[in-house]
Order: structure tokens, then C-alpha cells, then sequence
């Protein structure tokens, strides 16, 4: 599996409320899946557009799950095969959930809504950020806890993106983007001669701290295994 094979299959998604997004395929047992961030679809997944030909198109999904809790990931399902510019032939990812300590990562996404175009007729490629893993939720070295941080900077629009492992040269999803820890940041007043007036507290402006919260992809995994229900790869 190469980052061609990561990029080809991440895409951009808009949901019912008009925010943007991320998701990406995954393929279980020959059977095609759209894993994404559950914040964006707990609600509603219809319409679910998705971005290509360098225009929103509505695609039907139905849905296989919603994880548990607070772990952020919904995992979705074409209705029809998607078009072959969308889903190229012969792409595959590979699945890694044993997540190391300190270990780089890679996540994509469309941050802000932007991409790299790759001219007409063509899906945009998601944007690229790296990171390490900075910790576990539960135990301290334990790789198999749902939720882990990574050391990295994310921005709204990665959100449901893969985070992704690289090892002996194979590129494997490990994990979805939720997305970071927020700092709140006081505002001050000023004064007649625009001075900071310290006293006089107006307002709080939250900060992203480079702290991405992330959940391992095993969650989908089993929520597939429960309900295999995705469309069948012919």
C-alpha cells in the first residue's frame, strides 16, 4: 500500500448542516465501507456529498454504525458503486492497529476546505500533516486503547481523515481524525488610549493547542464485523 493508494481514497465530504469534512474508503472482507468522523453524520447522513469533478455530488449512503460513546467514528455504506475516478481500480489500504509510543504518523485531510488540484475531471488530493504519537487514554503504553493524541497541528476539515502508519515502506490506516484539544484564551478590554486594561476580562477565544485527538480504527472494525453490510466489490 503507497500514499497513492491513502490519497486516491480520501475524500471531501459536506454534510446536512453544510460543514466540511473528511472520510475515507476502506475495503472489509470485499465489501466497500466510508469511514468518517461521527460528529459530522450523527445526526444525519442524507444528502451526503461528496467532492469531485471539481463540484459537490450527492451520493446515497446508508449507514452500518455508530461507535459507542464518545469514540468519533461513524462508519457508512454506498448505495451504488461509486464512479471509477472516485474509487481508482486495484487501490487498497491496509489496516495497522498497534499504534507505538512516540511513533510518526501521517493524517489527511481538507483542512479549510483546501486541497491540491489535480486538474479537470480529477478528485482534489486531500492535504498532508504528520505527527507522532504523544499518548494513550487508559493505559500509559497500552497501543490498543480506543483514543490516542498526536503531537502534530490540525485544523477544522480534517476531521473524519485517516491517520495513517508507515512501516518498512507500507503506508496502513491506524486510526481516525476527531479532532484537538482547545485552550481558552482570555480577551481584554483596553482603555481610552488603548491600552490593555488587565482587569477587564470580555471575552474568551479558544486556542488550538497542537494537541489531535484521534480514535484507532479498531471500533469501525468491529462495528463492520457486527453489521457487514457494505455494497460488494465485483
Amino acid at each position: 500500500m503507497s500514499q497513492l493508494d491513502v490519497v486516491s481514497r480520501t475524500h471531501q465530504i459536506m454534510v446536512p448542516d453544510g460543514s466540511t469534512g473528511t472520510a475515507f474508503m476502506l475495503d472489509i472482507d470485499s465489501r466497500q465501507y466510508i469511514i468518517t468522523a461521527k460528529h459530522l453524520v450523527q445526526e444525519s447522513i442524507s444528502p451526503f456529498n461528496i467532492y469531485w469533478e471539481q463540484g459537490w455530488q450527492t451520493i446515497p449512503v446508508g449507514l452500518v454504525g455508530h461507535c459507542d460513546g464518545e469514540t468519533d467514528i461513524s462508519v457508512l455504506h454506498t448505495i451504488h458503486n461509486l464512479p471509477k475516478m472516485l474509487y481508482p481500480k486495484g487501490s487498497h489500504l491496509g489496516i495497522e492497529t498497534d499504534l507505538k509510543l512516540a511513533e510518526e504518523v501521517r493524517f489527511y485531510g481538507f483542512p479549510h476546505g483546501m486541497s491540491t488540484p489535480r486538474g479537470e475531471q480529477s478528485v482534489p488530493v486531500a492535504l498532508v500533516n504528520r505527527g507522532i504519537i504523544s499518548g494513550f487514554f487508559g493505559t500509559p503504553l497500552g497501543s490498543g486503547e480506543e483514543s490516542f493524541l498526536i503531537d502534530g497541528h490540525n485544523n477544522p476539515g480534517f476531521s473524519g481523515g485517516p491517520v495513517v502508519t508507515i512501516r518498512n515502506g507500507e503506508y496502513k490506516v491506524a486510526g481516525v481524525i476527531a479532532g484537538y484539544r482547545h485552550s481558552y484564551q482570555r480577551v481584554y478590554g483596553t482603555d481610552a488610549f488603548s491600552q490593555v486594561d488587565e482587569t477587564s476580562v470580555i471575552g474568551y477565544l479558544p486556542e488550538n493547542t497542537g494537541i489531535i485527538i484521534a480514535y484507532n480504527i479498531n471500533p469501525a472494525l468491529d462495528i463492520i464485523a457486527e453489521n457487514p453490510v457494505g455494497l460488494p466489490l465485483s
